[in-house]
């Protein structure tokens, strides 16, 4: 009787154990030194809008996000003929905000705020957010990783 109370007390604290962990996604990550993610942002000519993300919308400015990549800058005064402005290139972009002239943005690890006046980075606040996970959401070890490599973006492995 003893032995079947034991079961009963055990049994739910043995299906309550989390799954093992899967280390086996479709995606490989793309680094960045360190230094010369420090070095990334920039204000660009336009280019073509690609898997975007995020859209913020300031004034008549509108700034879309392009995932990994950096922020779309559009003109919209005219909404039926927005005009492309530029692109501010900030590997590892997936989020931004925007607080008075100044525009906020993850850069791989790192927050950047970036002058909208100027267009240009004005600080960093360095490993501020967790690193990034591949697409699919599973486990990855990084073997060959070392302490100045960032993951700035995650590409679809060639075998897949």
């Amino acid at each position: 009787m003893k032995k079947w109370l034991l079961l009963l007390v055990a049994l739910p604290l043995l299906t309550a154990c989390p799954p093992p962990y899967e280390f086996d996604t479709d995606y490989t990550p793309v680094y960045m030194k360190r230094s010369d993610l420090e070095q990334s942002v920039s204000f660009v000519a336009p280019r073509t809008l690609r898997n975007l993300g995020k859209i913020y919308l300031k004034g008549d400015t509108l700034y879309l996000g392009e995932k990994y990549e950096g922020i779309h800058v559009i003109d919209n005064s005219d909404p039926s003929n927005p005009r492309k402005l530029g692109f501010i290139v900030a590997p590892g972009c997936v989020d931004m905000a925007i607080k008075n002239n100044m525009l906020y943005a993850d850069n791989a690890v790192d927050m950047v705020c970036i002058d909208l006046a100027q267009h240009k980075e004005v600080h960093r606040e360095r490993n501020v957010f967790p690193e990034l996970v591949p697409p699919d959401g599973k486990e990855f070890q990084h073997p060959d990783k070392t302490s100045d490599m960032i993951v700035v973006r995650w590409k679809l492995s060639p075998s897949k």
